[in-house]
């Protein structure tokens, strides 16, 4: 298996696409873990129940029409965006691996992080929601 170093990671959020903006990415699925613990058993029994997909990323604040600060600000709360994660340049015609993409609800967008002399910085969570 070979290694994979994340450096044109694509990031398209609401029909918008975002990379050159985060320099930060992260996807994590998981599955509701659900107690089917019986009496006479001696250990915790479990099953997986539903599955979800969260995004959390960051980057670089840059405000105006069609920029990351505008999108996710419009974004945050509304159900069904269309989130698509790729860990490298997406080319018409060429197979370059996997990818995920998902409807969303942006449930966190932090517009305003950092310190004196810092550039201004962003972070921005999403929940999958619907079919994955």
């Amino acid at each position: 298996m070979s290694t994979q170093v994340l450096t044109n990671a694509q990031i398209v959020m609401g029909g918008y696409n975002l990379s050159s903006d985060f320099n930060q990415i992260a996807l994590t699925e998981t599955f509701d873990m659900l107690d089917a613990t019986c009496f006479g058993q001696t250990n915790r029994i479990y099953k997986a129940g539903l599955s979800r997909i969260r995004m959390t990323g960051g980057g670089f604040v840059q405000d105006g029409s069609g920029l990351v600060g505008t999108v996710l600000y419009n974004d945050v709360g509304i159900e069904d965006e269309v989130v698509s994660v790729w860990p490298d340049t997406i080319t018409e015609g060429v197979f370059t691996g996997g990818g995920y993409a998902f409807k969303a609800v942006a449930a966190r967008y932090t517009p305003l992080a950092g310190g004196v002399g810092e550039l201004l910085k962003f972070t921005v969570e999403a929940e999958s929601r619907g079919v994955v």
